[in-house]
């Protein structure tokens, strides 16, 4: 059967062309990982990898498989971010827009705020207060104009 342990393993191999430095990435041994990866061959029914002295080669299938796996991987992390986010009201992106003559006074006292109380990714947009509010507005998010919230689009 398929793991997902499998797909991390082969990504990594698939992203390092080496397996020393995948077997370092996964925070596993090298015969370790390498048995996963023929596990996942022979579950498969493929040969994924071409190992040389100086390295891996993915072969046509591997080309393939590494880039379906990339994308699994990556749903499963946002299947997992949106669990996380539906116990925690304050989780997901933070965009946040702010005009250049306010910027130096209110990021200084802002930002350390809000990267050690938030668990999300934040960042920022400067422009004019209409540049800005255009970006930011549209998407549900704050749009600051001074220190005075002027929208928030639901």
């Amino acid at each position: 059967m398929l793991s997902l342990k499998q797909l991390r393993y082969f990504d990594a191999v698939a992203r390092a062309r080496h397996f020393g430095r995948a077997a370092e990435l996964c925070a596993v041994t090298q015969p370790a990982l390498s048995m996963q990866i023929q596990e996942l061959e022979k579950t498969l029914g493929v040969k994924l990898i071409e190992r040389k002295r100086n390295g891996v080669m993915l072969t046509k299938a591997g080309h393939e498989i590494a880039g379906r796996a990339a994308r699994v991987l990556a749903d499963t992390r946002d299947i997992v971010d949106v669990a996380r986010a539906q116990g925690d009201a304050l989780a997901g992106p933070l965009r946040l827009g702010v005009i250049p003559s306010v910027a130096p006074y209110a990021l200084p006292a802002l930002l350390p705020a809000l990267v050690l109380g938030l668990a999300m990714a934040i960042s920022f947009a400067t422009g004019t207060s209409l540049g800005t509010a255009a970006v930011l507005v549209p998407a549900g998010d704050f749009f600051c104009c001074g220190w005075e919230r002027y929208a928030q689009v639901d």
